[in-house]
């Protein structure tokens, strides 16, 4: 999924201001984000979060599954869900 996101993320979209190609990007970008912040949690025991970071990653999840459920039934999300599945 990483692969697929970060793809998705620097790829060049025909209409790059199109909302729907915003909100897969959106969503690419949540999941490497936290994808960075998981690892993080799981490997510096160090690193002490705030409830209020906390929060707003969780706010940003919930805004990345608001935005594909716009998209979910546009080409671009099935685009999205058959790199998932195939590698390139």
């Amino acid at each position: 999924m990483n692969d697929a996101c970060s793809k998705t993320r620097n790829k060049q979209f025909p209409n790059p201001t199109d909302a729907s190609v915003r909100r897969l990007k959106a969503v690419a970008n949540t999941f490497i984000e936290l994808q960075q912040h998981r690892h993080t949690a799981d490997y510096d025991n160090s690193r002490k979060r705030t409830r209020t970071e906390v929060l707003a990653q969780i706010e940003s999840v919930q805004a990345a599954f608001d935005s594909w459920d716009v998209i979910a039934d546009e080409q671009i999300a099935g685009d999205f869900l058959l790199q998932l599945l195939i590698q390139r």
